[in-house]
């Protein structure tokens, strides 16, 4: 009787916490434990539940999600449970950028940095063999806990190999697509990014970005608000600011560009985009990346790719 007593004692006191984390209009989630994560959406509370319990293991864990849906934030804000903060201070490494013959040798440089903590791993299907079964390896002995992100479309050994090996700690993180009623907040969270008031964005704009669709999920989302911002400088953001092609635009553009072959075309349209967004900054490198919603290394590193200019 005194531990069916416990048992539900327990069990009135996990539920009372978990109300409490999932309190109306709250914009954070977990009683503020991870802040800075934007929503209260069913799917985010599941992900954020998820990741609060498997902030009380040592566990690695590996978050798994289309791109710009916020694997990297959530990451962050994962690590910085042990942290205390909002895990902007966590070692972190792109897979992406690192040439494979170097990769080990980053990933012990990384790990030594977190001194048995935690770490980001960013784009693991980015790996190399060695480098992955290094991983693996820390991971299963838990000499460090390893962060990981994986593209949800990924395929190939790497990609098979982190699902499988942290098959009990895979989180899987949901697009916007998936979480539209989070738009809200997160448009009025990118507009305080930009010194905005989320009352600047005008209500026919917000009713026009409900029903766009969003490829690039989250992270396409608060580029659009930040590019909206440069278009309007100091007036209320409208759907003006959010400008898309029109279609016979964009069947001419494609008609073009299917002149020029798939590659020479990405490149192409590549060059115009780093091109535009370093005039709308006045050649400001770092406010350039920061408007396409990039780290201002890997946007040096496509600028280099494509020869563009670099002033």
């Amino acid at each position: 009787q005194e531990a069916l007593e416990l048992a539900e004692a327990g069990r009135l006191r996990a539920e009372e916490s978990l109300e409490r984390s999932r309190r109306p209009g709250s914009a954070t989630a977990l009683g503020g434990r991870f802040s800075g994560v934007v929503g209260r959406s069913d799917r985010l509370r599941d992900v954020l539940d998820r990741l609060a319990a498997l902030a009380g293991t040592a566990l690695p864990v590996l978050l798994e999600g289309a791109p710009g849906c916020g694997r990297r934030h959530l990451a962050r804000a994962f690590a910085g449970l042990d942290e205390g903060g909002d895990g902007a201070a966590t070692p972190l490494v792109d897979a992406e950028l690192l040439p494979e013959d170097g990769q080990v040798a980053v990933l012990e440089r990384l790990a030594g940095r977190a001194r048995g903590a935690a770490y980001i791993v960013a784009n693991a299907e980015h790996l190399g063999a060695e480098a992955c079964a290094w991983l693996l390896d820390q991971a299963a002995s838990g000499a460090s806990r390893p962060i990981a992100t994986l593209d949800r479309a990924a395929e190939g050994d790497a990609a098979d190999a982190l699902r499988r090996a942290l098959a009990a700690s895979r989180v899987l993180v949901p697009g916007l697509d998936e979480r539209l009623e989070d738009l809200p907040l997160l448009l009025d969270a990118f507009a305080r990014e930009v010194g905005r008031r989320p009352e600047e964005i005008a209500t026919a704009t917000r009713a026009m970005l409900a029903r766009r669709l969003f490829p690039g999920h989250v992270g396409e989302l608060r580029s659009a608000v930040h590019q909206a911002a440069v278009r309007a400088e100091r007036g209320t953001l409208g759907p003006e600011h959010f400008e898309v092609a029109a279609p016979e635009e964009l069947a001419t553009s494609l008609t073009e560009s299917l002149g020029l072959g798939y590659h020479d075309a990405v490149k192409s349209f590549r060059r115009d985009l780093l091109r535009h967004a370093l005039e709308q900054t006045d050649n400001n490198r770092t406010r350039a990346a920061e408007l396409l919603g990039l780290q201002r290394t890997y946007f040096m590193r496509l600028i280099r790719d494509i020869d563009a200019p670099e002033a």
